[in-house]
């Protein structure tokens, strides 16, 4: 190694002062080309490596953006009430006591694989309904989610009459909703806070003559 040196040495000073600026910018040349090409190789790991991550972040922004694509419903929904449009089931037999918010995400949970959920209706203790967005979703729903367990009750699930559902379900429902109001609201057409009974006959009248 000291020999190596010192023939460096003697070579540098057998160079003329040109000689020894030409050498010397030279090697710096070689230098800064070596580091440019090593940035560029790093660089071009990077990328490739960088690729298949940027696809997976799309990929896992898609699919967590999938489930909220038909959130909106497409006809309106009286949410203490009968459905307007739309497909539902009824799910009797939840748990009771739990705050809202918490039931009904177990029960998008439960039922999300059936399709894709418009709403979740609380309807009394222990009953929900929930709106899909098509027909076959209710279908999946009603064959697969039969006495499913949700918050570590068994429930039920049954059609409720709504467009494509069976009309007759839909009527029985609608009558009930007159004479009776929204859930947790009047108790009867007599009782206390209830609509007159008048109202509740001409309603009744109304209703039948829809119907005839």
């Amino acid at each position: 190694m000291t020999d190596r040196h010192s023939e460096s040495v003697k070579e540098k000073l057998s160079l003329s002062l040109d000689e020894i600026i030409a050498l010397n910018n030279k090697q710096q040349k070689q230098q800064q080309q070596k580091q440019q090409k090593q940035q560029q190789q790093q660089q071009q790991q990077q990328q490739a490596a960088a690729g298949p991550q940027r696809r997976r972040r799309n990929n896992s922004a898609a699919a967590a953006a999938a489930p909220y694509a038909q959130r909106g419903p497409r006809q309106p929904y009286f949410h203490n009430g009968i459905p307007a449009v739309g497909y539902s089931v009824k799910v009797l037999g939840l748990p009771v006591g739990l705050p809202w918010p918490r039931l009904e995400g177990m029960l998008r949970r439960a039922f999300g694989h059936c399709g894709a959920i418009i709403a979740v209706v609380p309807r009394r203790d222990g009953e929900a309904w929930i709106q899909f967005a098509d027909v076959s979703a209710c279908r999946v729903a009603l064959a697969e989610m039969q006495s499913a367990k949700i918050g570590g009750q068994t429930v039920t699930v049954e059609r409720v009459g709504v467009e494509g559902l069976g009309a007759t379900e839909s009527r029985q429902a609608l009558l009930l909703l007159l004479l009776w109001g929204p859930p947790g609201g009047f108790r009867g057409p007599c009782g206390a806070g209830g609509p007159p009974l008048l109202i509740a006959i001409l309603l009744l009248l109304l209703l039948l003559l829809l119907l005839l």
